[in-house]
């Protein structure tokens, strides 16, 4: 379930029911970031960033570590209150101090719901940049973080992320990205699709939503993998992610991604 609040217009909540009680939840979210938080993507060092710690403590760090050993700062914990709620804040998408609210509630048969309320002190105009660049954003790290739970907590987590700039409207970046690829523009929960003329990849849709289509992998291993596009300047912004875990995850990972960053060149090359 997901839902903007409507108690306040600077102000969006996400919520999340996970299959796993309240202290592992909490664990996971903020212990093991890399199983669900898209650190290929949402960084701010110029190193591959390969953990994102939050330090269990008010005034604690939250920052990301990169494959050199830096380290970049995301924001400080303002409140540390384990397993139920954390408070810190950051910089969010559009540029602005933003403070992030997590809620982990225990539910009834071993479950839990995570709740994000993300608020920021912001002009109309820059709130209204900060809700385009991270509404369905949260929607997905969240998606993530109930799928590893539900299908591979515990297990190790490799990721990548292949994308490039288009010259082409959103809208024809994915009729372009799914019809190379063999994917329907349209598909439903539950279906069993792979896509042709690329690398390996097939699984069972598990989300659709604005153009973004979330898979339980089979194939090139078990994980999860999201084939979508975003919108910059106007232009479409195709990609494909892919989380892998288990044994053998972090190889492949190196395989895969310089295959598709090879086809991701070809098929949306300008020229």
């Amino acid at each position: 379930m997901n839902q903007q609040t409507a108690f306040d217009p600077n102000s969006v909540c996400k919520v999340v029911q996970v299959n796993a009680p309240q202290a592992i939840a909490w664990r996971v979210f903020t212990e093991q970031m890399s199983t669900w938080w898209p650190l290929a993507h949402y960084k701010i060092g110029k190193s591959n960033a390969t953990d994102a710690i939050i330090e269990s403590r008010v005034g604690g760090r939250w920052y990301e570590r990169g494959e050199d050993g830096t380290t970049c700062d995301w924001g400080r914990v303002l409140i540390w209150e384990p397993p139920a709620r954390l408070v810190h804040m950051g910089m969010g998408a559009a540029g602005g101090q933003v403070a992030y609210e997590w809620q982990v509630e225990a539910r009834s048969g071993g479950t839990c719901v995570v709740r994000l309320v993300t608020s920021g002190f912001l002009s109309e105009a820059d709130w209204q940049a900060e809700y385009d660049s991270t509404a369905e954003g949260w929607k997905l790290f969240l998606n993530n973080l109930r799928l590893y739970l539900l299908h591979f907590a515990g297990q190790p987590c490799a990721s990548m992320l292949v994308q490039r700039l288009s010259e082409v409207s959103q809208d024809d970046a994915w009729r372009l990205l799914t019809g190379s690829l063999g994917l329907p523009e349209a598909p439903t929960v539950g279906q069993q699709v792979g896509v042709s003329n690329a690398p390996t990849l097939s699984g069972r849709v598990e989300r659709f939503q604005s153009r973004l289509m979330t898979l339980l992998l089979d194939a090139p291993g078990r994980g999860i993998g999201v084939v979508g596009t975003e919108s910059f300047d106007g232009r479409g912004f195709p990609m494909v992610y892919l989380y892998l875990f288990g044994t053998g995850a972090e190889e492949t990972i190196r395989r895969e991604e310089a295959a598709w960053r090879a086809w991701m060149e070809r098929t949306f090359d300008p020229a």
